[in-house]
Formats: C-alpha cells, structure tokens, sequence
C-alpha cells in the first residue's frame, strides 16, 4: 500500500512560479520568510482596508455607506472607525 497524502497535489498540474509583488521568482526570492506565511498578506490588506475605513469616516461618509461598501456588519465597521475619533 502507497501512502499518499491527501492534501497532495497531482504531478500532472502546472505549478507556475509568479512570485509576489516583492519578488518577480519565489524560488529566488531574498526575502527569508515568505509574505503568505502566516497570513500576513491577508493582514495587510485587512490593515488598508481599514486605514480607508477610518479616512472615509473622518471625511463624513456615513456608517450605513461603509457597511454597504465593505461588505462588514454595522458592529464592526463601529469598531474600526471607534479610533478615528
């Protein structure tokens, strides 16, 4: 019996080296640790994202705007513009 693992990817699929907005190879990049370890592209879009929030909010764009325009529920966009004021 062959142990495969089930999160493998089969040989037959095109793995593409496109690197990021740092490093055009991901294989040849300088950087030692990866942005996409840990999530930390993810948390920088997240950070923007709420950078925008709270620059949109100090500019008078209502609470009712940003939750239609993020996406997020009235509670959350509460707590990211909270630190504007």
């Amino acid at each position: 019996m062959v142990n495969v693992r089930r999160d493998a990817l089969p040989d037959t699929l095109d793995y593409t080296d496109d690197g990021c907005a740092y490093h055009p190879s991901c294989l040849a990049c300088p950087l030692p640790r990866c942005r996409y370890e840990d999530g930390a592209a993810r948390y920088d879009g997240i950070r923007r994202r709420n950078k925008a929030m709270r620059i949109a909010y100090a500019r008078g764009t209502a609470i009712r705007e940003l939750v239609r325009r993020h996406g997020l529920s009235k509670r959350s966009v509460y707590r990211i513009v909270r630190r504007t004021k």
